[in-house]
Formats: structure tokens, C-alpha cells, sequence
């Protein structure tokens, strides 16, 4: 019983030594070898470009998207969707994500290096479709157009046809009762 105490002990420190020395072990992309082009609006079609050395020239590159809705890698699409790449010579390499019509919010890309273990995500935050496509930069008209005047107008005589109609009722009313 003691023996398998000072056994757990000893290992103890030993794990956390060792789990920061494993996790480090992994190399991550820097976020200036990571660019997003195209289209960030629903329905369109962004570019992730990782720079060379970002991986291993050629080896096979894993790329997962994640969003909700589910976007597209090339033709696939059922929740997070995977495709592999071969990077460049010179270790860069192009994932093509293809948003939803209804998308919003922000999707994620991530490409892990299959030799090199490499570890790179950009962020796709999704732009409205009408979004900075006109001058106006306001919020959006979404209430009548009908000026108050003719509201206050219509208002009244509704007001004046209903107290009409009171009028008549109660005169027939009296007039059958007499």
C-alpha cells in the first residue's frame, strides 16, 4: 500500500513535466501566414491561403470547417466537413470554404500538417449580403412611409363613422321602443 503511494508520488510530478513539454510539441502556424479572401457574405465563397512554411513542402494537409449552418469544402457537406490538401514545394497550401445562403456568425477553418503536425485556423466572420454595399450606413427604413397627417386623418374619420353609426343605432332604438 505505501509502495503504491510513493509510486503515484513520484509519477505525479513527472506528468506535469511532461504534459507541457508534449503540448509544446506541436508546431502552430503564425497568424501572418494566414489569409482569408472572397466573399464573406452569405452564399459566398472565402479563400484560406497558408503561406509557405507554413507546412512541409507537400505533405498532406488536413483542413476541417466548422459553422452553423454546415459549410462546404469543395462538394461536401454534412456537419464538420474535412478535406485533404498536398502543400506546395515550398509548404503553403489553399483551402476553398464555401458558405451557406443562410449563414452568419463565424466559421473556422483548421489545417493540421499529417508529417509535420502543424497546427493553423483562420476565422471567417460572415458580412451581412447588404452590408457597406451602399452609402448609407444607418440602420435600415423599416417602419411606414404614409405621412403622419394622413394617419391622424384616417384616425379621425374612422372616429366620426363609428360615433355616426352609435348615433343611428341608439335613434332606431328609441324610435322601435316608442
Amino acid at each position: 500500500m505505501i509502495r503504491k503511494a510513493v509510486i503515484a508520488a513520484l509519477l505525479v510530478p513527472i506528468a506535469l513535466l511532461a504534459a507541457p513539454l508534449a503540448a509544446s510539441a506541436v508546431g502552430y502556424v503564425p497568424e501572418g501566414n494566414v489569409t482569408v479572401s472572397g466573399s464573406t457574405e452569405p452564399g459566398g465563397t472565402a479563400t484560406v491561403t497558408f503561406s509557405d512554411g507554413s507546412f512541409l513542402g507537400g505533405e498532406s494537409v488536413s483542413g476541417s470547417a466548422t459553422g452553423d449552418p454546415t459549410p462546404t469544402l469543395g462538394i461536401l457537406k454534412t456537419g464538420t466537413v474535412t478535406t485533404t490538401k498536398s502543400a506546395t514545394a515550398g509548404g503553403g497550401v489553399s483551402f476553398t470554404v464555401g458558405l451557406p445562403t443562410n449563414a452568419t456568425g463565424t466559421y473556422t477553418l483548421t489545417a493540421v500538417g499529417e508529417e509535420s503536425g502543424n497546427v493553423g485556423t483562420a476565422s471567417i466572420t460572415v458580412t451581412p449580403a447588404d452590408s457597406g454595399s451602399g452609402s448609407d450606413t444607418g440602420l435600415p427604413n423599416t417602419g411606414s412611409s404614409v405621412p403622419m397627417l394622413a394617419v391622424w386623418i384616417g384616425a379621425g374619420l374612422v372616429a366620426l363613422g363609428a360615433g355616426l353609426v352609435s348615433v343611428f343605432v341608439v335613434r332606431r332604438r328609441k324610435h322601435q321602443h316608442s
